[in-house]
């Protein structure tokens, strides 16, 4: 028999290759290195967690790093390519600014000493899944494999033959400190490990209280070690330890992997290279990671109180991440929702920012948790007191900044307790969607009056729109900037605070954004906004312009909403352009910019499945997806909403849409059509 040649036996390996690949599940091609192995872009982590679970172990690398000096500690506690100092329990995902916890490390090692630098090891990663990680600690050959459950994890450490190993917990430090933990205890009572205590330096300010319970089995070269955490108490910590007791990685990890099979299998994608496919699933993986249930685990909470942890922050998720929990996991949507209420009543506000069970009031635009609550309530989601939400909702409206409520906008330059970060038109054109956000609550529950007053007060974005300001290059006229508290409107050029090109700053009138980018963010008002730049016509004219000459970051949450402007004036095929732009960004090993707490995972899954959520709407603008066909499997009505194209997956044509064989005569469909189920189809002209 004739052999066959090389040639034909490399590509019939391929082939093969290629059908075990995309005989692969959701979770199966979801990748934790996504968004973590990029230093600076991302802050992911390549660690494992279960959907909305409390703990997430990950590695962390040595910091300070003597190869980099004058480098910042990596927010995510991950740096990819640099030595790791072990494993700890608790992490953020793909958040900026001040990193926070990374506490409980616990780190195997066949050496004598307990110094970070001393345990530090090159790592080479072998398997990293949302429900299992595997690695290669090189600097004693030891694996390590690992799994989590909602507040614990089981970690198998398989030591070289012959070499005595050992397993440190460092209960004390945190990322970046090596005294994250104030008054911080560990005991060994036999083959038990216990204790915790009081940590700070969280970004959230404030100490929180975390405590951890372990116990060590050693059988020949290998250490099972099993650990168990909880906000609440040393009690509770043991008592959680029940998820993990006699348990093996393997059992641990297929209990695991069954939930995100549940949670990633709610859609379902074809017509993607292997490569898309494993960006979708990851980027999927991540909208599920964060907020945190953390109900019945936080120590100034009641166990009866629904308690949704780790908002780092409202600012980035209302625009993409909570909209897409109302279409997959509408349940978390009313944890959450019942937690701000539950919060309201106790603390008089709902932070922004929530870690650790502590609010941190850092209104970087306004009281977001009203976005979500209204657009939940817009969406007619279930299991939510109603009468609660709405009470915390009105108690915002009526306790924003005293300047406000008295002169209908932030003055700029007025210091204020409300927050730090308040900035005169952004903190305005933020209150003035949080008031149009409590009047469709208001009317919808019957309360006529209020509904008028905060309509009336949702108008207050005019004030911030200056008539006479003029783009120089442009000649387009009229843009949102600051004012002072006498009336005067601040003394900017519309591109001030532009960052493209990049190394620009940020200023005074807006947080992260400009004048061209927030003259675009009025959601709750988009006639109103058309009508001030001219029209439709014109405001076509200026968004192209704006677009083409790169005015509109929108890789960052202020511009999330401006593609699908376009569809408000009836351009969808100019909004499938600039969606196509945008997700080219998205690359294998990056992600253009921080994931921010799952914004950007949930952001990738709408720009290719082919629509966009207007937070509040209740509607979903439309463009051409960038997959043959995107399947939701919908909790809310138990049907399925398929979106399929017909045309090139490019970006270069929107054709006409379908929904159900009749033709669209407007790029959108509604929350309540997708809850229907059936088809949305896009075919050529």
């Amino acid at each position: 028999m004739k052999s066959k040649s090389p040639r034909f036996i490399i590509v019939a390996c391929l082939a093969a290759f290629a059908a075990c690949a995309f005989s692969r599940t959701p979770a199966e091609w979801a990748d934790t290195r996504v968004g973590s192995s990029v230093p600076g872009l991302g802050s992911c982590m390549p660690g494992p967690c279960i959907p909305h679970g409390s703990v997430y172990p990950s590695p962390d690398t040595l910091w300070p790093n003597p190869r980099s000096k004058g480098r910042h500690a990596p927010t995510s506690g991950y740096h990819h390519g640099d030595d790791v100092v072990g494993f700890s329990q608790f992490h953020t995902q793909g958040t900026g600014g001040h990193p926070s916890y990374g506490i409980m490390l616990v780190t195997p090692t066949c050496g004598a000493s307990d110094e970070e630098a001393d345990l530090a090891s090159p790592i080479t990663l072998v398997e990293t899944r949302p429900y299992l990680f595997r690695a290669r600690l090189e600097k004693d050959g030891i694996d390590v494999a690992l799994a989590p459950t909602r507040f614990a994890a089981v970690y198998e450490f398989t030591f070289p033959k012959g070499r005595a190993g050992r397993v440190v917990v460092n209960a004390k430090r945190k990322i970046g400190r090596r005294d994250g933990g104030v008054d911080v205890s560990v005991k060994r009572e036999g083959n038990a490990v216990f204790g915790g205590g009081t940590y700070n330096y969280n970004w959230c300010p404030g100490p929180y209280n975390c405590y951890f319970y372990a116990e060590e089995e050693r059988n020949g070269d290998k250490i099972v070690f099993r650990i168990a955490t909880s906000f609440k108490s040393q009690e509770k910590a043991k008592a959680n330890f029940s998820e993990v007791r006699g348990k093996s990685v393997a059992e641990v990890s297929a209990a695991a992997k069954a939930m995100w099979e549940d949670a990633l299998g709610r859609v379902r994608v074809e017509g993607l290279s292997g490569k898309d496919m494993r960006l979708f699933y990851s980027h999927l993986f991540h909208a599920f990671v964060q907020p945190r249930d953390r109900t019945g685990d936080i120590d100034v909470w009641p166990d009866g109180v629904e308690m949704w942890d780790d908002h780092y922050t409202l600012w980035d998720t209302w625009k993409t991440l909570f909209p897409l929990m109302t279409i997959l996991d509408p349940a978390a949507v009313a944890g959450c929702v019942n937690s701000f209420a539950a919060r309201s009543e106790k603390n008089g506000f709902v932070g922004v920012g929530f870690c650790a069970g502590r609010e941190y009031r850092v209104g970087q635009a306004g009281d977001e948790s009203d976005n979500i609550m209204a657009d939940a309530f817009a969406k007619k989601i279930p299991g939510i007191d109603w009468p609660r939400a709405y009470a915390a909702m009105r108690r915002h409206a009526e306790h924003r900044t005293p300047e406000y409520l008295k002169l209908g906008y932030v003055p700029f330059g007025v210091k204020t307790e409300y927050c730090w970060r308040m900035k005169s038109a952004s903190s305005t054109l933020g209150f003035a969607y949080n008031d149009w956000c409590v009047s469709q609550v208001a009317a919808g529950l019957g309360r006529k009056e209020d509904a008028a007053f905060y309509l009336a007060r949702s108008k207050n974005w005019t004030n911030v729109w200056d008539e006479a300001m003029v783009d120089a290059p442009s000649g387009y006229r009229g843009f949102c900037h600051g004012r002072h508290p006498d009336g005067r409107f601040t003394d900017v050029i519309a591109r001030e605070g532009m960052q493209n090109p990049p190394g620009r700053k940020y200023f005074g009138d807006f947080y992260e954004g400009s004048c061209w980018e927030y003259s675009y963010m009025i959601p709750g008002d988009i006639p109103g906004m058309i009508a001030k730049m001219g029209g439709e016509k014109k405001f076509l004219e200026r968004l192209i312009y704006a677009f083409d000459n790169r005015l509109i970051d929108y890789g960052n949450e202020p511009s999330f909403i401006t593609t699908w402007l376009f569809d408000f004036v009836g351009r969808p095929d100019l909004a499938t352009t600039w969606a196509h732009v945008y997700r080219s960004q998205f690359e294998e090993k990056e992600i253009p910019g921080d994931d921010d707490d799952g914004a950007m995972g949930s952001m990738y899954v709408f720009l290719t499945s082919g629509f966009f959520p207007i937070s509040g709407l209740g509607v979903y603008a439309l463009h051409a997806p960038a997959a043959k066909c995107v399947s939701f499997t919908l909790p809310q009505s138990g049907k399925t909403f398929t979106i399929r194209s017909d045309l090139p997956l490019d970006g270069s044509r929107y054709g006409e849409a379908f929904l159900n064989g009749k033709r669209l005569e407007r790029p959108f469909v509604t929350h309540a059509q997708l809850l229907e189920g059936g088809e949305l189809v896009f075919k050529s002209l």
